[in-house]
């Protein structure tokens, strides 16, 4: 637990933040969401709510298993990297990237 006495729920919704593995993953989506111009990042971010959603509802049925820090870590370098390059990303990439957080 996070938060001692605070409950799953409370818990589930701030260790993204008190996480760093889990903080850099997503401030690098953010990050290159915000690069794509025009900003039309549509697909993506509807795909990663989804994705989000999809997460969550797993939740109910019960715990999912425990994502090595070290394949969070890698996905945060990739992020930054792509974030560095300032690339604009093909159609769907914002969305398959959405899509790959899903168990994040």
């Amino acid at each position: 637990m996070l938060i001692e006495g605070a409950g799953d729920l409370v818990n589930g919704a701030v260790h993204p933040f008190f996480t760093p593995a889990h903080a850099l993953v997503l401030a690098g989506f953010a990050l290159l969401s915000g690069q794509q111009v025009p900003f039309q990042v549509g697909l993506g971010l509807r795909v990663f709510a989804g994705c989000s959603a999809l997460g969550l509802l797993g939740t109910l049925w019960g715990p999912i298993p425990q994502i090595p820090e070290a394949v969070l870590l890698g996905y945060a370098l990739v992020l930054g990297a792509l974030v560095a390059s300032g690339r604009k990303l093909p159609a769907g990439g914002l969305a398959g990237l959405g899509l790959s957080l899903i168990h994040i």
